[in-house]
């Protein structure tokens, strides 16, 4: 691509309706910025929030979090930074 960053990874991320991405956790810092549709975003020890287009979500490094989609698809920006950007989400709460 047209920009090289080694301390931030930024990706386009779509999900279909009546879609769960269940629980996890990863090293990286994480911000998802709604482009649009809807989505119900969890954060443990807090109530769900439905994001709309414009708004964000903010997951600190190691957070459990979760995300569905209900009668709507999602088309987010998401953009990690921090330690643990080359690895993967680990499913579950820890």
């Amino acid at each position: 691509g047209h920009f090289r960053a080694n301390d931030v990874r930024a990706y386009v991320a779509y999900w279909g309706e009546g879609l769960t991405y269940d629980w996890h956790v990863h090293e990286a810092e994480e911000l998802y910025f709604v482009v649009a549709g809807e989505a119900e975003f969890a954060v443990e020890g807090e109530p769900p929030r439905t994001l709309r287009a414009g708004e964000t979500q903010h997951h600190q490094s190691l957070q459990p979090h979760a995300m569905k989609t209900q009668g709507h698809p999602v088309l987010t920006l998401v953009l990690w930074r921090g330690h643990g950007l080359t690895g993967v989400p680990r499913m579950g709460r820890t």
